[in-house]
């Protein structure tokens, strides 16, 4: 049922245009994925919410390549593994970090929850200081 929410989101962004759309469920114990290829097929998947499943999620996510990621919001399950998904694909130095991390032999959702954690400490930071987002910003652990 859950990929079924997930499906009708990507079918409502990808109509608008012929991109390629994925939408993500988010449980605390299951992930259900569904990837829309412009405007032909649906794929669905579903993934145990654990280092497993984020990996073979990731690795999907990978190969689609899709030009847009629609979270469902399931209870706030979402907040936290949007920013953290968007920082890990977009913000070199939190994908040099979550590298670091599972390269050391740590858990993919454990690298994860990491790069969340580093993300809400800097954006502390900036509000505490009354800073903007610096992209040159440099931490300890770099």
């Amino acid at each position: 049922m859950a990929w079924a929410k997930a499906t009708f989101a990507i079918s409502f962004i990808a109509s608008i245009s012929a991109m390629t759309c994925a939408g993500i469920d988010v449980a605390k114990k299951h992930l259900d994925l569904a990837i829309r290829f412009g405007s032909e097929e649906v794929e669905t998947h579903h993934f145990e919410n654990d280092s497993e499943g984020i990996t073979q999620l990731e690795e999907l996510l990978r190969e689609a390549d899709p030009e847009r990621i629609v979270l469902e919001a399931t209870g706030g399950y979402e907040q936290p593994v949007s920013a953290a998904l968007s920082a890990t694909r977009c913000n070199q130095k939190i994908r040099a970090f979550y590298d670091r991390l599972t390269d050391r032999g740590k858990a993919k959702k454990t690298a994860l929850v990491a790069c969340m954690r580093k993300l809400l400490v800097i954006m502390n930071t900036m509000m505490k200081n009354g800073t903007q987002w610096n992209s040159e910003y440099q931490t300890s652990s770099t």
